[in-house]
């Protein structure tokens, strides 16, 4: 029997043996690199800025509009609105005058009102006047 394969064995080459063997390495390769990225890397940047959002909140008198966009319900275009708004007519004095920017209504402001705050209506000017002048 020597010289003969076994029922069911198929004869390789070495170059072919040495094909399969590379491709079983980079499947494990990618199969470890998935369970690290799983287990070990980090969180994408929105989820850590959503969480921070959520444990911190939002200052509406003081946000940049990609902070504003994180609130829910508020997007881009709403984020923008919201700074048109105070720049046009001053700080907001209460979470609740967000209901005057076109497209913010009282379920908005409901869902809102757990993340967003508004600073003290005065430094809150002060810093759209530092802001003015840059």
């Amino acid at each position: 029997m020597t010289g003969e394969n076994p029922v069911g064995h198929v004869a390789m080459s070495g170059a072919e043996r040495l094909a399969v063997y590379v491709l079983a390495a980079l499947a494990l390769a990618a199969l470890g690199v998935s369970i690290y990225r799983d287990r070990f890397a980090s969180p994408p940047v929105k989820s850590l800025r959503e969480t921070q959002v959520k444990e911190l909140g939002v200052d509406i008198n003081s946000a940049e509009a990609w902070e504003l966009a994180l609130l829910p319900g508020i997007g881009q275009k709403l984020a923008e609105r919201i700074i048109e708004y105070r720049q046009t007519h001053g700080p907001f004095r209460d979470v609740r005058d967000l209901v005057n920017v076109q497209g913010i209504g009282e379920s908005m402001i409901e869902r809102l009102e757990p993340y967003a705050s508004v600073s003290d209506v005065n430094a809150a000017t002060a810093l759209q006047g530092d802001n003015a002048g840059r």
